[in-house]
């Protein structure tokens, strides 16, 4: 497909004249759901240092998304609690997004939160914003011992046979399948990594940065969006379709 927005988007779905039984929105965290990007707010304040020097060897290939992250977060000599008060207290989620769940309210859809990062940031931002209970997909870090001990980490959703495009430490696709064939999926993100494998494989894109070039280039229909409302006003429209009924099996 070649990128269109939200105009072409909707006019192909109302074309169709159907949808499948569910809507389910699948949205990255850092720099998507948040204005900014919070784990390197941390690593920033916390420890610039190895922000610097592990974030330099990533790009060049040297480590993996996943090393580059245990390895600086493991550099924080900082206590967690400090951490996610800074978080909570500093970072500002997108405008739009409280009328997009309201809209997936109404006709009963999901949004489900996929990031390659890890809860110990990811929690604090979202029970600041009263948003404890959405559904998180994202790595584990537990810290061991004392407050400026290393982490023990688990990737509950990393696809470690098969990559999608490297070691992403969460597999968003996977969110995506988790949503079933009977779902109309639509992926919001802005990356280059993970990102990208989710948006090949979602129903309808929203992107920017990144995300919206590697879309441009690879002929996949993506809507450019700064804020979600774009996104609440397709879902909404969507919603109004009548639903597919599946076959039987």
């Amino acid at each position: 497909m070649q990128p269109g927005g939200f105009g072409a988007m909707k006019q192909q779905a109302i074309a169709e004249g159907d949808r499948k039984q569910r809507i389910a929105v699948v949205a990255d965290f850092d720099d998507t759901l948040t204005t900014q990007n919070v784990a390197h707010l941390l690593l920033k304040r916390f420890a610039p240092d190895a922000l610097e020097r592990f974030s330099t060897q990533y790009r060049s290939g040297q480590i993996t998304f996943r090393e580059y992250q245990e390895l600086a977060f493991n550099s924080v000599d900082a206590p967690v609690e400090q951490m996610q008060q800074v978080a909570a207290d500093e970072v500002e989620l997108r405008l739009g997004l409280n009328d997009l769940l309201q809209a997936l309210d109404d006709i009963e859809g999901e949004l489900t939160i996929a990031s390659a990062g890890l809860d110990l940031y990811i929690e604090p931002v979202l029970e600041c914003h009263g948003l404890a209970n959405l559904n998180v997909v994202c790595g584990s870090a537990v810290r061991n011992g004392s407050d400026s001990g290393e982490f023990s980490y688990d990737y509950p959703f990393a696809d470690v046979d098969v990559p999608c495009r490297g070691d992403w430490a969460t597999c968003k696709c996977k969110a995506l399948e988790q949503a079933g064939e009977s779902a109309t999926t639509v992926f919001v993100g802005d990356g280059s990594t993970s990102d990208a494998c989710a948006a090949e494989n979602a129903d309808y894109v929203f992107a920017r940065d990144r995300l919206l070039r590697i879309c441009e280039e690879s002929g996949i229909d993506a809507t450019p969006f700064e804020d979600f409302r774009p996104v609440t006003e397709f879902v909404a429209a969507l919603g109004r379709e009548p639903m597919r009924l599946t076959e039987p099996k």
